[in-house]
């Protein structure tokens, strides 16, 4: 039973990489859920500290799992990048913009 429940779990941490990776927030938020169902199952199950490291080892899931958070960070360090670009595009806009309106006073006096 554990096996089954890691082996669910660990296709579910491969199709988080998958939907991250696609900006996929809707697929993302799914199988974040199954996993928290997953984790729940696993704590009502009975096994043995053996068995689960044994099979997680069998899976490369610690690998997975390390794999899923690295792209997560990456994936926030370009959302990050974005908005600060963002920011800095719009406050240039916003500057340029005043200066406009500052100067415009020279071109609508009459001589």
């Amino acid at each position: 039973m554990i096996k089954e429940l890691l082996e669910k779990y660990n296709k579910l941490n491969i199709d988080c990489i998958e939907a991250v990776e696609k900006d996929d927030v809707e697929k993302l938020n799914i199988l974040l859920k199954e996993k928290d169902l997953i984790i729940g199952k696993i704590d009502n199950i009975k096994y043995t500290a053996d068995e689960f490291k044994r099979y997680a080892q069998e899976i490369d899931l610690v690998n997975v799992e390390n794999q899923l958070e690295r792209v997560i960070k990456e994936k926030k360090e370009e959302v990050k990048n974005k908005i600060k670009n963002t920011a800095i595009s719009k406050n240039a806009v916003g500057a340029y913009s005043n200066a406009n309106f500052t100067n415009s006073g020279i071109f609508n006096k009459k001589i």
